[in-house]
């Protein structure tokens, strides 16, 4: 029996041993810096609770859910370093971390959903690149990144509803509200054309149109 647990203590530690931890660092540092950046941009406020929808889902699943997330990217991020990918998709890794911080910045920071949305798209696509890149490196690393895609297009639907409730409020955001400034210019155009037109009673006919006379030779 001591054999045995002498035998399993030993596997154990060379297991630990043959963790690379250099790779371990280099995952869970982008992770780590990725979390306290996007910290500083997420701030859960008025604006946001104003804008609320029957989708969101209330504030503790966030956190929790992003800290799964992350975990996983980084093992992800861990198997391909493992696996001595090429540099090309360590930098996709980044680009889409970039890309996720820059959802945080415009949705959250400037309170701009419709910069926010587009941005998104881009942000969904970076992970399908990742995903596609790491395959032929590690399928681990591919499959672990699963939930944050569907985690990303859950986002990318409970935006695109805060832009439709945003333009259907009269809280429009600097992107959403010149369409409606034209559109109440219209009657108050048409006001001063009828007004003007009915000043002069003789010379308009029923549609308020400005009759010309043309002068007797």
């Amino acid at each position: 029996s001591e054999m045995c647990i002498r035998d399993s203590i030993n596997t154990e530690y060379m297991g630990i041993m043959n963790i690379d931890w250099i790779g371990i660092a280099y995952s869970y540092g982008l992770i780590a810096i990725t979390i306290i950046i996007g910290r500083s941009f997420t701030v859960i406020d008025e604006w946001y609770r104003k804008r609320s929808t029957i989708l969101t889902p209330p504030d503790w699943v966030f956190p929790v859910a992003w800290s799964i997330i992350f975990f996983l990217i980084g093992l992800a991020l861990y198997n391909v370093w493992v696996a001595k990918a090429p540099v090309y998709v360590h930098l996709a890794f980044i680009l889409n971390l970039i890309l996720n911080l820059g959802w945080s910045f415009f949705f959250f920071k400037l309170h701009l959903p419709v910069l926010a949305l587009l941005e998104i798209f881009f942000l969904w696509g970076s992970i399908l690149l990742v995903m596609v890149l790491s395959y032929d490196y590690s399928a681990v690393a591919t499959i672990l990144l699963i939930p944050y895609l569907l985690w990303v297009f859950f986002a990318s639907m409970l935006n695109w509803l805060v832009v439709a409730k945003v333009v259907n409020t009269n809280n429009r955001s600097r992107f959403d509200s010149w369409p409606i400034k034209v559109y109440q210019l219209i009657p108050q155009c048409c006001l001063l054309y009828t007004s003007d037109a009915a000043d002069e009673r003789s010379s308009v006919d029923l549609g308020g149109r400005r009759i010309i006379k043309q002068k007797k030779k």
